[in-house]
């Protein structure tokens, strides 16, 4: 069984929630939180689901 899409999903998911938690403790900008919200809610499933 290939775990690279898993790998993927789960680096992805990290780095979105990086970015969310470092813009809520910055500058708290609207578009990224609407950018990163979806991609980081997209991810999780993903890896929730492969897992």
């Amino acid at each position: 069984m290939r775990f690279r899409p898993l790998r993927i999903a789960a680096h992805v998911e990290l780095i979105s929630l990086v970015v969310m938690l470092a813009n809520l403790a910055t500058a708290h900008l609207e578009p990224i939180s609407s950018l990163m919200g979806p991609t980081h809610g997209c991810a999780y499933l993903f890896v929730v689901t492969a897992t």
